[in-house]
């Protein structure tokens, strides 16, 4: 989340409109957050987010969420009125099939806060499709604006955790995101000539270290912990490939940043992910859960350096569409429409 506040603002402020993140007081542990600094404020009650955007003039109030709001943002509704300021909610996530289901205050609470809504937004066309499913009063009126992604450059004399040419994989490891899936696939590769590197933060501690254990894949596969952009950026730099195995996905970032870095990738053709990956033409795709499918995709990428090309300079032009600029001109048309519309009471 903060890579996409980050980059959005950027973006707007390079067309000389005045943005500001706010956050919340501290990040999670296992998260990076945002850099300390200009253009950041931290705020963890609607009481201060109201006096904020009553001395910033703001004209329009962005909400971005994954999983459910926090209770103090579910009354934002009533932080804004003595404002005017208008608000657009986009959603990152919605009842992710894999992760705890909203509770009946939570839902009614986020309906409520959606009725003061002058726009909605998803990043996916299977996001919006799942938003208007589980909240049908929104059912045609859900917008579609991706993630953008903005590579930084990677970080000079990073050296990965192997000298051997690598696999990568960037997430949390966790069950959604299909680590085990891929961990699997890759124990089952023929003579495999590169290993494996994962990069992100462990979600039920050693669970996945003891998955290699078991699968008898140390000194093949590295866990690198989670690292600041940058550093992705030389991973994904030098990199044979990308590989992904979500059992759901309702964007893909990690997948399109490797696209934009002009790595093939090979990843489960679930959630959002065929949105943006042709299978052979800018990557692979394997069915749901398909352990064999992505042994099969892993063995080829490995072994075919023509195909790794012809697929990363693909995947790289795809990934044009998730530039900022783009982005950001989405996001002014969806701020103008909201401006121009009545206050909701």
């Amino acid at each position: 989340m903060s890579s996409v506040l980050s980059g959005l603002c950027r973006s707007l402020r390079s067309r000389s409109h005045q943005a500001l993140i706010v956050s919340r007081p501290a990040p999670r542990a296992g998260t990076l957050g945002f850099s300390p600094g200009k253009g950041v404020v931290r705020i963890g009650s609607t009481g201060g987010l109201s006096r904020l955007v009553r001395h910033e003039a703001a004209g329009v109030v962005h909400l971005h969420f994954s999983g459910w709001p926090r209770p103090w943002l579910l009354g934002l509704e009533k932080a804004l009125a003595p404002s005017g300021a208008r608000l657009v909610v986009t959603f990152q996530d919605f009842d992710h099939p894999e992760l705890p289901r909203g509770t009946a205050a939570q839902r009614a609470g986020l309906r409520r806060l959606l009725r003061r809504a002058h726009a909605v937004t998803a990043v996916s066309d299977f996001l919006r499709d799942r938003v208007e499913a589980g909240l049908p009063e929104l059912r045609g009126n859900v917008r579609v604006v991706p993630n953008g992604v903005g590579l930084p450059a990677p970080q000079s004399g990073f050296r990965p955790p192997t000298r051997r040419p690598y696999i990568l994989s960037v997430g949390r490891l966790a069950p959604y995101k299909g680590t085990d899936l891929l961990l699997m696939a890759y124990s089952q590769m023929k003579d495999p000539g590169a290993d494996l590197v994962l990069c992100g933060a462990p979600f039920h501690g050693s669970h996945t270290a003891g998955l290699i254990a078991a699968l008898r894949l140390g000194g093949r596969v590295h866990l690198t912990g989670l690292q600041p952009p940058a550093r992705v950026a030389a991973l994904l730099q030098g990199c044979l490939f990308y590989a992904a195995a979500p059992r759901a996905e309702t964007f893909g970032m990690a997948v399109v940043e490797a696209m934009a870095a002009g790595k093939a990738v090979l990843a489960a053709r679930v959630g959002a992910i065929p949105e943006h990956l042709r299978h052979g033409r800018e990557g692979l795709l394997a069915a749901p859960k398909d352990v064999d499918g992505l042994r099969r995709g892993l063995e080829r990428l490995s072994r075919d350096g023509a195909l790794r090309r012809r697929l990363g300079a693909g995947a790289r032009r795809a990934a044009r569409r998730f530039s900022w600029d783009r982005v950001a001109d989405q996001y002014l048309g969806v701020y103008r429409e909201a401006l121009g519309r009545a206050w909701k009471a």
